[in-house]
């Protein structure tokens, strides 16, 4: 059974290739009476042929891999992407008693693994968010201050914001 996309898509080739054909048997017409072959309807016809006929030739699966990894390579793509994701996590309402990933401050062993504790939200004021971090060996927990300078930013400014204080993760 196809998919709903690759069903769409075989419609859509048919129907252009037919008003493709349409369109050649209008410009070809005219060599039934003696006269010359018309431009823009041959033209016009190969124009709806040719998406079927490069689809036949490469083949589906090649021309939509060439087409994902040349959308994919755009330059700044995942940079704006990113942005864009990050401004959709800044519109989230920050609640008391969700997680929050908090940076740590206490790694000084390198490792990017532990770059980031998960504490839970105790409070909210006017000078931040308050996060309780998960008690370490042999003490209590913490309450750490997550300063909300403007909790809303634009994409852009969290782009800039980002290549201003860009560094290598690996994951």
């Amino acid at each position: 059974r196809k998919s709903p996309t690759i069903l769409f898509y075989t419609m859509l080739y048919a129907a252009l290739s037919v008003h493709g054909i349409q369109e050649w048997w209008v410009a070809f017409s005219g060599l039934v009476h003696c006269s010359a072959i018309e431009i823009r309807p041959l033209l016009s016809g190969l124009a709806f042929l040719l998406p079927a006929i490069v689809v036949l030739a490469v083949g589906r699966k090649r021309l939509f891999g060439f087409m994902a990894r040349r959308f994919d390579r755009a330059m700044g793509r995942s940079l704006r992407d990113g942005a864009f994701m990050a401004e959709l996590l800044c519109t989230l309402p920050v609640k008391v008693g969700m997680k929050w990933w908090v940076p740590n401050s206490h790694d000084d062993d390198g490792d990017v693994q532990k770059a980031w504790i998960s504490g839970v939200v105790e409070s909210l004021d006017e000078n931040g968010i308050h996060v309780r971090m998960p008690p370490k060996l042999g003490s209590s927990s913490e309450v750490r201050l997550i300063p909300m300078t403007s909790h809303v930013m634009k994409a852009d400014e969290l782009l800039s914001a980002a290549q201003n204080g860009l560094r290598c993760v690996e994951w």
